[in-house]
């Protein structure tokens, strides 16, 4: 009995997983970017590398970049 009541509250947990209403579209800025990360490989000392990162705003708002951080 106990297992039968345990498998009904597991089965109801379960089926209510997928049931949450979907979000609101996002109407914001928004960035895409082509890649996230580019390896350069070895780099000689006192040599310049650089990579160029695409990004394109295709979100609804003005998409504002105000901070840069490399690592």
């Amino acid at each position: 009995m106990k297992r039968l009541v345990l498998a009904a509250v597991v089965v109801i947990a379960l089926g209510g997983i997928g049931s949450v209403a979907p979000a609101q579209d996002y109407t914001g800025p928004k960035a895409l970017v082509d890649q996230l990360k580019y390896h350069l490989g070895k780099v000689v000392q006192g040599e310049q590398a650089e990579h160029v990162f695409e990004l394109r705003s295709v979100g609804k708002e003005a998409l504002v970049i105000d901070r840069i951080q490399s690592s």
